[in-house]
């Protein structure tokens, strides 16, 4: 299990909800930071299970736009998980706060 309060959303209405939809909740409710934070415990969680992403992620440095290109890197490492057959083996994301986690329906 790994702690991660963005992840433990996203992967909840992952299939559930259209990308569009998660991702507008995703940029309303968390941080920057948060998202960030996201961003790389994915990352190094990925490259534990391949040796090698399909797509480069690259380190996004503070500009215009950042964190939108840093979600879609996160649902471009998702994709490439799941074309490689592998998303299920990513651990199980948790949070130890709910007050942490947006709910949407």
């Amino acid at each position: 299990m790994v702690l991660s309060y963005a992840l433990f959303f996203l992967f909840s209405k992952l299939h559930k909800f259209e990308n569009k939809s998660i991702k507008a909740s995703v940029l309303e409710f968390y941080s920057d930071d948060d998202i960030h934070e996201a961003k790389e415990t994915l990352v190094n969680t990925a490259n534990t299970l391949s040796d090698k992403l399909t797509t480069k992620v690259r380190d996004r440095h503070d500009s215009k736009g950042r964190i939108c290109r840093e979600l879609d890197d996160i649902f471009t490492i998702i994709n490439d998980l799941d074309e490689k057959l592998i998303l299920g083996k990513l651990p199980l994301f948790v949070l130890d706060s709910p007050e942490k986690c947006h709910l949407i329906n």
